[in-house]
């Protein structure tokens, strides 16, 4: 099934955060904290970020959603801080 957000959404697949530093140190993660994720496509709205781009976002107010047995989340643009290069 294909998915073409609208307005000024995002379709994304979270990256998952490193559980350890490099030294060991165990890291959590909170609801209110920045993720990464993998941009699966865009709305035609949306001009400077592209399928395929890794992103810094806000986790605030997600909607997540499970497509073929994937877990896939919308974000709006305004949440995205970066684009990681």
């Amino acid at each position: 099934m294909q998915i073409k957000p609208l307005s000024e959404n995002i379709l994304i697949k979270r990256l998952k955060a490193k559980d350890k530093t490099s030294t060991g140190v165990l890291l959590t993660v909170k609801d209110d904290e920045i993720e990464q994720g993998e941009v699966i496509t865009v709305s035609q709205e949306v001009k400077k970020i592209k399928a395929k781009d890794k992103i810094i976002f806000k986790n605030y107010s997600l909607d997540i959603i499970d497509l073929d047995g994937e877990e896939l989340v919308f974000i709006k643009l305004e949440n995205i801080i970066a684009i990681v290069k």
